[in-house]
Formats: C-alpha cells, structure tokens, sequence
C-alpha cells in the first residue's frame, strides 16, 4: 500500500497531454459530464465487431486469434451538472467458443470534483483509454480483458492529462481458493512547450503495480508485487491540421517486491523509442525495444524478457524492432472501420512475428427523455 500511495503522490506532479494516438478510432466518445445534460437520461450503446489474428511463431508468444464481439448496452442518468450513473451489461462473446465467454454487469458513478478532476467508481475507463505504452499494458486487452472495474482519479488541464486508477481483478472472500488480486497504474504527461506552439516536448510517467496476496484465503502461496515503471520524453510536430509527427523515448524498469522473489529477475529495464506519422485516416509507428530481464505484469510479453507460452524459456537481453500501421474511416456517424497490422522482428533469432486485425466500432448516445424541473 505503501507503493501504491507513493505512485498517488507522484501523479499530482506530473501529467499528460497528448495529440497523436494510435488507438483512437477505439476510444469512447463523451465521456465528459456537460452540465447541459443535467436531468436527462440517455441510452448508450458501445459494441466492436472484431478480428485480431496472431502469427506468433516464436518461442515468446505462440500464436492465436480473436474473432468475435463486445456488446455493452447502458443507461445513463446526470442526476446534477457534476454527478452521472452509468448502469448496463457487458458481453464479450468469441465466435467458435460454446456459450457467452464474459457477462457480467457495468455500473460506473461519476462525480465532478473540479472543472479539471473527475472521480469515477465503479467500472472504469480502461485498457486503451489509459494510453499506456505496450511494455506497460498490453493493447490487446482490449479484446481480452475488457471491463475493468475500481476507483479513477481524471485529471485535464491545458498543460496536464493524468489518469490514476486502481483495477480490483479478484476479490477473496473468507476462505477462498485463490489470491485477492489487483493491478494500480498512472498515466501521465507534462507539457512543457506553449499550447500555441505546433512543436510539443512533454515529459512522460507510466506505471503499473500487480499485487497478489491477501490474508483470508486458504492458498498457501507467497505475496507477489510487480512493479513497471515508465519515464519518457516526448516530441511532437503538428504539420498542419491533418498531419503530425513525433519521437518518443521511454525508459523502463521492472522490479519484483515480492519476497521470495517469484520471477526468474528481481529486477530488469528496458529502452523504448518510437518514430511516429499520424494522419486523419492513419497511423504508422517505429519502434525499438532494448531490454534487460524486463518482465511486465500486464505488458505485452512481447517486450518480456521471460517466455509466455514456455515458461522455462529465458532471453535476459532482448532486441527487437516493431511497426505498427492503422487505418480508420467513418462509415457513418458513430460506425468507425478499423484496420492495422503489426510486426515483431527480433534481432537476435532473425524472427519476424505480425499481427492483423479488422473491427467495427459502433458508439452512440441516443437522448431518451428529460426530468422535468
């Protein structure tokens, strides 16, 4: 707890604006309380129709695909201009797999601290609404691991865009088979450049912290604490209205707290740097990974430096080149078709691993009444 208050602390201090990102064809729209909605009731649908294939041949991650979809209908009430309840269902169902894979119910309440603060408890903005380098989090949960569900802090200024949430994953009850299990993270970023200026430098912070433990379960299995943290510095150029581009450089640590030491390193980092072009229609980003005994607990295991699928399997130094390139366009308004394809060279084994995916994002407030005053 300790840590997870010190990680708290050092969000207040720096934070995140940012223009380019990757992923936001996926993002979800007003999610801002307007006090011009206070008192009325909407219906919210958000659902992605998707296919991710992994053509993973390496002894990293082996290979598989996702084909399915996430459905999460919701009705939502601003009871006041600061205050909103979100309640709805949430589906996510993989095409082949007998019955639903995930059901279970969402409800989120949020409260406007300050024009700049917001709270949420319940379900969370997650995944790839944290914008979240892959060493840190992976993308993919997205498709896999989709609600998340706790406590967030949401900071937005001018200069300063933070994100600080706590992801409870397994809650124990007396007695129980398994571990309590929870994952806290900060996104954040300082602008240091004038917002009028179309060359941005900011300063970035990343972290996540995996804790499995508990005092009341019946599992005799040690205490495991995984910290990543990520600190990085940012350039962005914005050509004009329709075309940006940028570099960004991350350097990573991990460090297991745990005692005894459950992973094959206590310790490890790695170097990120990324070359990015951004348009209106599309993303194409360069990377490349250096790492040393890095192990992430909710990172892409690309970047890892311990074996996924073979556990036995250590790569202590890790080099490796990726490329990411995505296309979107509106089909209508709320309907957005997406495309990317991604790719894993390694430079050690010669070993180019890829990944392609096609979704359909449908997100759509419909206005259902008014309270009247």
């Amino acid at each position: 707890m300790k840590a997870i208050l010190c990680l708290l602390l050092v969000t207040f201090f720096v934070s995140r604006v940012i223009a380019q990102d990757e992923n936001r064809e996926l993002l979800l729209p007003n999610k801002e309380i307007q006090e011009s909605d206070s008192g009325k009731f909407f219906l919210k649908i958000r659902n992605t129709n998707f296919l991710r294939n992994n053509e993973y041949f390496g002894p990293m991650v082996k290979g598989y695909t996702l084909l399915g979809y996430l459905f999460n209908p919701q009705v939502s009430y601003q009871m006041s201009p600061k205050t909103m309840i979100t309640a709805g269902w949430s589906f996510l169902k993989y095409d082949g797999d007998q019955g639903i894979y995930q059901s279970e119910p969402t409800l989120s309440f949020q409260y406007e601290i300050t024009p700049n603060v917001r709270l949420v408890l319940g379900t969370l903005y997650g995944t790839m609404e944290h914008k979240m380098i892959d060493p840190l989090l992976n993308s993919e949960r997205y498709f896999t691991h989709h609600n998340e569900n706790g406590i967030q802090f949401l900071f937005n200024y001018p200069r300063l865009r933070s994100d600080v949430w706590i992801n409870w994953e397994a809650f124990e009850h007396q007695g129980s088979a398994f571990q309590e299990e929870f994952t806290q993270g900060t996104s954040t970023d300082l602008r240091l450049t004038p917002l009028s200026s179309k060359h941005c430098l900011s300063m970035a912070f990343q972290s996540t912290l995996c804790h499995k433990g508990g005092q009341i379960d019946s599992v005799n299995a040690p205490v495991q604490t995984l910290l990543n943290l990520g600190m990085g510095l940012k350039y962005n150029y914005q050509f004009s209205d329709r075309l940006s581009f940028g570099v960004h450089h991350y350097y990573c640590s991990f460090q297991n707290n745990s005692f005894p030491v459950t992973t094959p390193y206590a310790k490890g980092y790695g170097q990120y740097t990324q070359l990015w072009a951004s348009g209106r229609r599309f993303d194409l980003v360069l990377g490349h990974w250096l790492g040393n005994g890095f192990i992430s607990g909710r990172g892409d295991y690309f970047y890892s430096s311990k074996s996924l699928t073979v556990p036995v399997f250590l790569m202590r130094h890790t080099q490796m080149a990726t490329g990411r390139f995505v296309y979107r366009k509106e089909l209508a308004r709320g309907i957005i078709l997406g495309a990317r394809l991604e790719g894993y060279y390694y430079f050690r084994r010669l070993l180019l691993d890829y990944s392609y995916s096609l979704y359909i994002v449908f997100n759509r407030d419909y206005l259902l009444s008014r309270r009247r005053p």
